[in-house]
Parts: C-alpha cells; sequence; structure tokens
C-alpha cells in the first residue's frame, strides 16, 4: 500500500529511509520558536469500520504531523475544492508507481503543488505497526495528525486536530476523516 506524501521517502528525500515503525521522525524548521523544551508523546489509532461491521487497522501507513490543517494548506496552494483531498492521494501512488493515468492531464501540476505545500508544512513522520497504532513526541501546541489509506476501492483521508498539552492518545477512524471517497464501502 503506498501513501500519499508521507514518511521521509517523500518528495525531496531521496535515498533517505522509510522511519522505523511506532517512531516519529522531526522535522521541525530551523530558527523556529520553541515554547517549551519537554516533550509529550501524542500516541494514535487508526481503524475503518467497514459497511460488513468488521474494523481494519490501518497498519504500516505513514502519518504526518503538519502545523496546519490540510484544507488550509491546499486552499493557500491553490488546490481547487472541487478536486478533493482523495485525489491527490491517488495521484501520489500513481506517481510512485509510475503509472499517471489521470481523465484530466492538467490537474498534475495542481497535485504536485499540493503534494509540496503538505510537504512543507509536515512536522514530523511515523509509521503505524501491525496494529495501526503510531506515535508522535512533541512540545506543547496545536497540531493536525495527518494520514491517508486505501480500503479496497475507498480513500480514507485523516487532518483531525490536536491541543497537545500533556500526553495524549486520540483515535482516527471514520468518523473523523476529513474524507472519504467512495463512502458506500465504508461505515
Amino acid at each position: 500500500m503506498l501513501l500519499f506524501i508521507m514518511g521521509a521517502a517523500a518528495i525531496g528525500a531521496e535515498g533517505q529511509r522509510a522511519p522505523t515503525p511506532g517512531a516519529s521522525k522531526s522535522n521541525a524548521p530551523a530558527g523556529s520558536a520553541v515554547r517549551s523544551t519537554q516533550t509529550h508523546t501524542l500516541s494514535f489509532e487508526t481503524g475503518v469500520v467497514l459497511k460488513s461491521g468488521d474494523v481494519k487497522p490501518i497498519a504500516r501507513a505513514d502519518f504526518q504531523l503538519l502545523d496546519r490543517d490540510l484544507t488550509d494548506i491546499l486552499d493557500a496552494a491553490g488546490y481547487p475544492r472541487t478536486l478533493i483531498p482523495s485525489a491527490v492521494f491517488v495521484f501520489w501512488r500513481d506517481q510512485i508507481s509510475r503509472d499517471l493515468k489521470f481523465e484530466r492531464p492538467q490537474h498534475i501540476a495542481l497535485f504536485q503543488a499540493a503534494i509540496e505545500a503538505i510537504h512543507a508544512h509536515s512536522l514530523a513522520s511515523t509509521v503505524t505497526d501491525f496494529s495501526g497504532k503510531g506515535q508522535f513526541k512533541m512540545t506543547a501546541g496545536t497540531y493536525y495528525v495527518y494520514g491517508s489509506a486505501e480500503i479496497g476501492r475507498s480513500v480514507i483521508v485523516w487532518s483531525v486536530k490536536v491541543d497537545l498539552t500533556s500526553d495524549q492518545a486520540v483515535t482516527l477512524d471514520n468518523r473523523n476523516a476529513s474524507d472519504i471517497i467512495p463512502e458506500e464501502i465504508l461505515r
């Protein structure tokens, strides 16, 4: 399963290894103001409830901690709201497989700009373990847990706001997804 610009293997990181599952990698901008040096653990668990009632953890998936909400990042990058965020995921997956088959090739530049914009706002990345769990270690602040996955013929995208003031746990599932396409497969 290839996911949309997450982890060290994303744009601009050729030759780097992907993060170790469950461990986070910080990409905090140089010279950024730090309020506190005390770090907190943000743990998260992923699960998608299928129509059949089965729960599928999002295992071995890349997740990022963003400094802004995904919608705000895409808006600032000029990404049209008529193109859903999951379309960027599909573009990234196809770009990795070198099998670019788009109905509208003119959107490729928009997709690439969106991917670069998301990468620029990524502060840390991690890979979920086989049970769909991951964590970040960060100083106090407001962050957005961002990730996406392909479940059968559906794509699910998360951009969940977290106000990190102490160690905290978050569940990522259908209820707090930013986008699910098509929804009829998932609950």
